[in-house]
């Protein structure tokens, strides 16, 4: 059980840290930008972890205060999961 959750966690996380890297190129190249409801729901779906990296990483979304709360929170909320997971399962 934990290793599909552990999986499925790794797979979302890779997918966002994509799409924030993708919204990077985007705005750099000033073409049409990927959703900010789309990539909210992806960090808050499990992709936290890979949000903040591609945020510190290429300065994705930085100038944009909902992220530099909502994904701290959010990777904040799924390491306490994590970790209730793997303690009690």
């Amino acid at each position: 059980m934990a290793t599909i959750v552990f999986s499925v966690l790794f797979l979302i996380n890779v997918i966002t840290f994509f799409v924030f890297t993708v919204d990077r190129h985007r705005e750099y190249y000033e073409q049409e930008r990927i959703s900010e409801s789309a990539m909210t729901a992806l960090s808050i779906c499990g992709g936290a972890y890979g949000a903040a990296m591609a945020m510190l990483l290429f300065k994705a979304v930085n100038n944009i205060h909902k992220f530099k709360v909502l994904v701290p929170v959010a990777l904040v909320l799924w390491l306490v999961l994590v970790v209730m997971l793997k303690c009690f399962v």
